[in-house]
């Protein structure tokens, strides 16, 4: 993540889901506002990367910097650790909390995502606060790429938190009337959960549960 005049790293991006009616659908003045931000912002933003690090933030060449345009935001929510607690197989979407001041928007070119913008919403106003490397905007476009055929709604950002600090990346859908979700590649190690091989949609409830038992195997006493 390149916090602009202060300092670089990576943004962690968390639990993407598609949920409908949470955010504001396209053509609602909030949506289009978060895209239109990101669009001013954008040149600025790409022109503080540093000449010899624009392929950690995917770009092949100055050339494609200018070629860069914003596309669909993410909308963000969260599963907090007390919720996950006491899940016994709930719709993802009943508990999933929306965060209305922060949204990503991917940086694409040529159609195809090569990082990501973090806009959040101060005193009323919407900007630019950090952008993306390219590891995980590459994650997002193969996910786009298998949820795009016959998933409905707007994609959104969701982070499963749990109590030992860690927490779960995941991409759901809306697909067929049912959510599926497909796991990602967590940024907390300590999770241990062995992801499948292949990029899967499956059903949310035995992921949630699974984080859940994990959850409570790492707060029990030690003997």
């Amino acid at each position: 993540m390149m916090r602009r005049n202060v300092w670089i790293a990576v943004i962690n991006i968390l639990v993407v889901v598609t949920l409908a009616g949470a955010f504001p659908r396209v053509g609602c003045t909030a949506y289009e506002d978060v895209k239109a931000v990101a669009q001013r912002g954008l040149h600025a933003w790409l022109s503080a990367i540093p000449e010899g690090e624009r392929q950690s933030y995917g770009f092949k060449s100055a050339a494609e910097l200018t070629q860069a345009r914003v596309g669909e935001p993410y909308a963000i929510a969260i599963i907090d650790a007390t919720t996950l607690d006491s899940y016994t197989g709930a719709d993802i979407s009943s508990i999933a909390r929306e965060v209305s001041t922060r949204v990503y928007v991917p940086i694409e070119v040529g159609g195809q995502i090569r990082a990501l913008l973090e806009v959040s919403r101060k005193n009323g106003t919407w900007e630019i606060v950090a952008i993306g490397r390219e590891p995980v905007a590459r994650q997002m476009e193969q996910a786009r790429r298998l949820t795009t055929s016959g998933t409905t709604g707007h994609p959104r950002v969701i982070r499963v938190f749990l109590k030992n600090n860690s927490y779960q990346d995941l991409l759901a859908v809306v697909k067929g009337g049912r959510t599926l979700v497909l796991p990602l590649v967590s940024s907390s190690p300590a999770l241990r959960w062995a992801l499948p091989s292949t990029a899967t949609l499956i059903e949310p409830k035995p992921v949630l549960l699974n984080l859940r038992d994990i959850q409570l195997r790492s707060i029990q006493p030690s003997k």
